[in-house]
C-alpha cells in the first residue's frame, strides 16, 4: 500500500509536523490511509506504522483526548461503526468463525501517541484481527499475579 511509510519516512514527517504549533497527526490525516470518512464523527484509517497486518484505527473527527469526552451521539455512531468494521473484516476473510478465536477483533484505545520528537494527544481506537501469538511480544507472563482488591476500595 502506497500510504504506509518506512520508519525513517515517518520520523522525518513527525519532525516536520512537530515544528508546527499545535499540530496533530490525527487532525491532519494522510488521505492515502483513509478507509472511510463517510461517518459524521469518525474516520476509519489504516495505521501507517502497524503493529500487525490489517491494523486499522478509528479516529474522532473532533480533537479530544479521553474516551469519556465522547458525546452520546459519538458513542452511538462508534457502536454502529464497530459493527461495520467487524463485518468488513469478515467479508475480507481476515476473521472467521473457523479460527481458534472465532470472529474476534482485538480493540484497544489510546489517547496519547508520541515519538522522541512529538507528543500528540488525540483519542484513537485500534482494530486488528485476532490471531495465534498476536500479543506474545507484549503480554506479561505474570499478569495473573495481581491484587484482586485493587479496584474495590
Amino acid at each position: 500500500m502506497a500510504g504506509l511509510r518506512s520508519r525513517a519516512d515517518y520520523e522525518k514527517e513527525m519532525r516536520q509536523l512537530s515544528a508546527k504549533e499545535d499540530a496533530c497527526v490525527f487532525c491532519e490525516l494522510n488521505p492515502e490511509l483513509v478507509i472511510s470518512s463517510d461517518y459524521k464523527h469518525w474516520t476509519w484509517i489504516f495505521v501507517d506504522l502497524p503493529y500487525w497486518k490489517y491494523h486499522t484505527a478509528l479516529v474522532p473527527k473532533r480533537h479530544i483526548l479521553r474516551f469519556h469526552e465522547l458525546t452520546p451521539e459519538e458513542v452511538t455512531e462508534f457502536s454502529a461503526i464497530t459493527k461495520e468494521i467487524e463485518e468488513k473484516y469478515q467479508e475480507k476473510k481476515l476473521v472467521s468463525e473457523d479460527s481458534k478465536f472465532g470472529i474476534q477483533l482485538l480493540m484497544f484505545w489510546r489517547s496519547r501517541y508520541w515519538t522522541s520528537k512529538k507528543n500528540t494527544q488525540h483519542l484513537h481506537m485500534h482494530f486488528v484481527p485476532e490471531f495465534e501469538g498476536a500479543w506474545n511480544s507484549i503480554l506479561d507472563p505474570e499478569a495473573h499475579i495481581t491484587n484482586l482488591d485493587v479496584f474495590r476500595t
